[in-house]
């Protein structure tokens, strides 16, 4: 190994094991900032889908990244790692990615599910996308991990191209779920809470987390090269921290309107009957507006 690039994977390897760290302290931090909410609102009956989807995101990234940290601090801080070890970590962290985006992507999906009054055509177009995408991951896979090349710091030095297609169906969610909140634009502009805050978050998480995974799909494509606490270290805090804290507003806002009932509503309730009243009443505003101006177009 040439003295050149042996300085340059010690310098590589120096940024991973604080990049990773660093990570792990935003995710601590993120917990204990949170942890007396997630008491009040987490932890407590009746025990709904919404909070296992919370537990689920915040322990498993916890758990992960406490691991990865251990690992390039440790055992993976050598710069002679065979490439079975490297496809196994790559493994592992790729699935960890894998089932943070599936929760993040379920909870954006049952806000927008419960803002179409669940509407079975918009529920079934979103299992739909929800299932293809977790296909694309699975299909896409192997080839992206297994079929690959590393250094000896268990960099990817030769991106498959295959990962474009993750891309296209990561953008294709997105896309849908913002085509879908953009519809009940008027639900919005009636000043139903959940509403609001689905525009408001799912919005926000849109806004953060395309022009995230775009630039790290472009940049990989770019430079032939793959950093594994960037693109799963990292993007998986950020999508961990974006569910815990959508669903945790979620149901601070359902927890306070159970003594103001008639001011909000919970995207896990099986009704939704405060959003249906203003979404008929707004129905009926146009209705009795096209009334009004069909006599005067008859009269001209």
């Amino acid at each position: 190994m040439a003295i050149d690039d042996e300085t340059n994977l010690v310098q590589s390897l120096r940024i991973r094991q604080s990049s990773t760290v660093v990570a792990l302290v935003v995710l601590l931090y993120e917990y204990v900032i949170t942890f007396r909410s997630e008491l009040r609102y987490i932890w407590r009956r009746p025990f709904k889908v919404n909070q296992a989807v919370y537990l689920f995101s915040r322990y498993l990234v916890v758990a992960t990244q406490c691991v990865n940290a251990y690992l390039v601090l440790g055992p993976h801080s050598s710069l002679s790692m065979n490439a079975s070890t490297c496809r196994k970590w790559q493994l592992f962290q790729a699935l960890t990615a894998y089932a943070t985006t599936g929760a993040l992507h379920l909870t954006l999906m049952l806000m927008v599910y419960a803002l179409h009054l669940q509407d079975y055509r918009v529920g079934l177009y979103l299992g739909v996308l929800y299932s293809a995408h977790f296909t694309v991951q699975g299909l896409v896979t192997p080839n992206a991990v297994w079929h690959i090349t590393y250094n000896a710091i268990c960099d990817v030095v030769e991106v498959h191209r295959d990962v474009m297609f993750i891309g296209i169906s990561t953008w294709l969610t997105y896309g849908s779920l913002a085509a879908l909140t953009a519809m009940k634009r008027n639900v919005f502009l009636l000043g139903v809470p959940v509403a609001k805050r689905v525009v408001r978050d799912g919005g926000l998480t849109i806004v953060l987390l395309c022009p995230l995974f775009t630039t790290m799909l472009c940049y990989s494509f770019a430079r032939q090269i793959g950093q594994a606490h960037v693109i799963f270290g990292w993007s998986t805090t950020i999508m961990s921290i974006a569910c815990c804290r959508i669903i945790m507003n979620m149901m601070t806002l359902e927890h306070q309107g159970q003594s103001q009932p008639e001011h909000t509503v919970g995207f896990n309730s099986l009704d939704n009957l405060q959003l249906m009243r203003l979404e008929m009443e707004r129905r009926d505003q146009v209705d009795s507006r096209a009334e009004n101006v069909r006599p005067v177009s008859e009269n001209t």
